[in-house]
């Protein structure tokens, strides 16, 4: 099905009828879910990356859908000009989800800091904070009320976490597990505890904003937070 050049059925489509959606949908699904099988290549700052595809199914299924839930918005039908055909339109769409997830995970990744690299041989991790925080300029008043709220913030936050995803923080976010030997001590397979992982940073992140805290401090200042994460307890 095209709708390209086909005044009736665009207007049809923007105007979200459901028949046309679904054929659509059943007309463009197998060449996204191919796409996001295949994988494909982008460029990312001065750097080329290669995303590899989804293998497991689950994955592959639930960006498809995201996928057609974006092309089928609102928004999204509205900006569809019917100049151009609707495949490559919904191929853009797919590639900047996979994108756009890339580099939330990398920007996620650099809130947590494990601190058993930072801490050096024969050194607990409280000494290595005081270490660190002793090469920092003094604080002025308002920046030691800043960090106060912000440890406070945290807190709050470990306090809405079950005992299987603390676990998680502890051990992997800011200890030494790697993924597979986390996912070994839970029980669990490595995509279910990819799942948790994505959960924990995403609530972190809307918690931190709720707050306050993403748009009004500095990122060096959240990362400093975020090392004394595991002292919390």
């Amino acid at each position: 099905m095209e709708i390209k050049d086909n005044p009736q059925l665009l207007k049809r489509f923007k105007e979200g009828d459901k028949e046309v959606l679904t054929e659509l949908y059943r007309a463009h699904v197998a060449a996204v879910s191919e796409l996001l099988r295949r994988g494909f290549s982008f460029r990312s700052g001065t750097e080329f990356v290669r995303f590899s595809g989804f293998s497991a199914p689950h994955q592959l299924q639930e960006m498809v859908q995201d996928t057609f839930i974006r092309a089928f918005r609102q928004q999204s039908r509205e900006a569809y000009d019917g100049k151009r055909p609707f495949r490559p339109f919904l191929i853009t769409i797919s590639k900047n989800l996979v994108i756009d997830g890339f580099r939330r995970e990398v920007v996620e990744k650099r809130l947590f800091v494990p601190m058993g690299r930072l801490v050096g041989e024969g050194e607990s991790p409280e000494d290595a904070a005081s270490r660190m925080h002793g090469n920092e300029p003094a604080l002025t008043p308002e920046e030691e009320t800043i960090r106060t709220q912000l440890r406070e913030v945290l807190a709050a936050f470990l306090e809405t976490l079950d005992g299987v995803e603390r676990q998680i923080v502890d051990e992997h976010l800011l200890g030494e597990l790697s993924q597979r030997d986390m996912a070994e001590a839970l029980g669990v397979d490595r995509n279910e505890l990819r799942r948790r992982l994505k959960g924990i940073r995403e609530r972190l992140l809307r918690h931190l904003k709720a707050s306050g805290f993403i748009s009004d401090m500095d990122p060096s200042e959240l990362l400093q937070s975020l090392m004394v994460f595991s002292w919390l307890k």
